[in-house]
């Protein structure tokens, strides 16, 4: 092979390993996925949360990344909308020498009108003017309440991030769609349709308040402690697990306060078992991935089992969050 022939290969590999896209297979999703065992559930009325450890002790990973809400109070991350206002698109810039992970599914409030973060994304220190995906959860306003957006330390519903994470990219309707079915459930009547305002209920924070309670604990059994599996009734409605039993427990809250909307309203009364979430994990061992560059670092292997939709952001050969969303809480097919 010819020297410059060879210079340009060794030089794209370069190029590409600094990227941060070392996988490029979904072995490292199947690899991750044979270390996790299921523990014993935690019921609360139809909801029932179920631990994720590894099956040995892991070495500590390299949590030289800040999530949303540190990175925000950190004053290091801006976020802002894209060329005066356009709905699928926020604009991030990050300010400081660390990743910055935005989970999908988080909430974004301020500006012209809160969005939901489509998919996760793991931004690159000094990152700026990265074009974010997002969806809007607040279709009746569209003026400036602020210059930047916050977070509203929530997450959307199960359904409402299956939605948002669809490679399609254009289920806006279907995102309206499932505020205002989650809104109706609440009994919420908002201005401007906006899913925060569910939240913002007496009965809403007085079941956050129970649910949090009860489940308050539950990053803390193990150390080892990655992540949960929830059952609505006998339904497997999601699940989070991350490489960093840190990262489980720093966006946790926001996880169980999403779960709580998915609860009203829903009359079946049983509950998930074990051995459920346990058959989930063996089989996300054997299902096909598909692949896709992140909005910014590493890649993104994604599929369906079932009624759920699986995705997982992977970053220099490690799972940085492996989820799941089911497509319908109502549907009469389930994992």
């Amino acid at each position: 092979m010819k020297r410059t022939a060879v210079f340009v290969l060794v030089l794209f590999g370069i190029l590409f390993a600094g990227a941060g896209a070392f996988s490029q297979s979904p072995d490292t999703v199947w690899q991750f996925v044979g270390q996790l065992e299921a523990g014993e559930p935690a019921t609360y009325r139809n909801l029932t949360v179920v631990p994720v450890y590894f099956r040995q002790a892991k070495p500590a990973e390299d949590a030289s990344y800040l999530t949303l809400d540190q990175a925000l109070e950190e004053g290091v991350l801006e976020i802002r909308e894209k060329d005066g206002g356009d709905v699928p698109w926020v604009v991030v810039s990050n300010r400081s020498d660390k990743r910055i992970f935005i989970m999908g599914g988080e909430i974004l409030s301020g500006c012209k009108q809160d969005r939901i973060v489509a998919r996760d994304v793991l931004i690159a220190p000094y990152r700026k003017r990265l074009l974010l995906p997002v969806y809007c959860v607040e279709a009746g306003r569209w003026h400036h309440v602020s210059g930047q957006f916050k977070s509203e330390k929530n997450l959307g519903t199960y359904t409402m991030r299956g939605a948002a994470q669809s490679s399609s990219g254009n289920n806006q309707s279907k995102i309206w769609n499932k505020v205002a079915e989650s809104n109706r459930r609440m009994g919420v009547s908002s201005d401007t349709e906006a899913y925060q305002d569910a939240f913002r209920t007496e009965e809403v924070a007085k079941l956050v308040s129970d649910v949090e309670q009860k489940f308050k604990d539950l990053p803390l059994l193990e150390n080892d402690t990655v992540g949960v599996v929830i059952g609505l009734g006998d339904r497997i409605i999601g699940f989070d697990i991350f490489s960093d039993p840190d990262l489980f427990q720093e966006l946790w809250p926001k996880i169980i306060r999403a779960c709580v909307l998915a609860m009203v309203g829903y009359q079946q009364e049983t509950t998930l078992s074990g051995n459920r979430a346990e058959q989930l994990l063996n089989a996300l061992q054997w299902m096909h991935y598909g692949q896709r560059r992140g909005v910014d670092l590493g890649f993104e292997y994604s599929g369906d089992l079932n009624e759920l939709s699986v995705s997982s952001l992977v970053y220099r050969d490690t799972v940085l969050h492996l989820s799941a969303a089911a497509h319908d809480e109502t549907s009469e097919r389930s994992f």
